[in-house]
């Protein structure tokens, strides 16, 4: 995914990976807000929430498989450094 330019957020003009959606994570009626994983220079840097669909952008060809390979070396990060 492509993050607009233009928005109100800490993460803006980046690429980034979904997470999940509001209903996915809290089971909340918010059908078109995500929790995005955030990438800078092809690693995932941080975890950031409430994007709307409309402030989001599919990016052409994904490769799905290199995306899940940066969410799990993220999330293997987090877990050693929180110990």
């Amino acid at each position: 995914m492509r993050v607009a330019d233009n928005i109100d957020m800490y993460y803006q003009d980046c690429d980034a990976i979904i997470k999940a959606s509001g209903r996915q994570m809290y089971d909340s009626c918010n059908l078109d807000e995500y929790s995005l994983y955030i990438i800078e220079d092809g690693k995932v840097i941080n975890g950031c929430s409430w994007y709307k669909e409309d402030q989001l952008t599919e990016l052409p060809i994904q490769d799905r498989l290199k995306a899940l390979d940066m969410v799990d070396e993220f999330d293997n990060w987090r877990i050693h450094r929180n110990g």
